[in-house]
């Protein structure tokens, strides 16, 4: 009996805890799968840096492409994770602190994931002019690859803040 009456009571002590550990479940989820979009040092942001130094070849841009093409079933299925998550995050205590940092990562006009990856693309798409060194565009595709190196760095910070949104006592 007593023994009943002692796992009772560490129940009856974990009950509010564990209620709370899975009513935020999909906040936890979302911090999960938003750290599945963050840029890497060995992922695009290696080629980015050395397209902003000016030292890009062929080859570089080559494995920019790979894999930004590789990544890109996986960001989408993410994203609309993310998008769908929202729904149901709003509704729970501290729920619209976690939207708002999710629409700041999917969505920011300067660090969210879906502009960095257009900029990207733009980047690949003059790849052409870059290569063939005309001036203009050699020094404009150098400085915004220099700027997507710094919206990236925000973005993995923002992912960070949603973490810390998330997981703080």
């Amino acid at each position: 009996m007593k023994d009943t009456e002692a796992i009772l009571e560490v129940i009856a002590r974990n009950v509010p805890d564990l209620i709370r550990w899975w009513s935020d479940w999909a906040k936890r989820k979302a911090a999960a799968d938003a750290a599945g979009l963050m840029f890497w040092p060995d992922g695009v942001l290696q080629e980015l840096k050395i397209i902003a130094n000016g030292e890009a070849s062929e080859r570089d841009f080559r494995r920019l492409k790979k894999k930004f093409d590789d990544a890109q079933a996986d960001v989408d299925r993410i994203i609309e994770g993310l998008k769908k998550s929202r729904q149901q995050i709003q509704k729970k205590h501290g729920g619209i602190a976690v939207v708002r940092q999710i629409n700041e990562i999917l969505f920011n006009d300067s660090i969210g994931k879906s502009n960095i990856r257009l900029e990207i693309g733009d980047i690949l798409r003059h790849r052409e002019s870059y290569l063939k060194r005309h001036a203009d565009l050699y020094q404009s595709i150098g400085r915004r690859a220099q700027r997507l190196c710094n919206s990236i760095d925000a973005f993995n910070a923002s992912v960070s803040r949603l973490h810390g949104l998330i997981n703080s006592p």
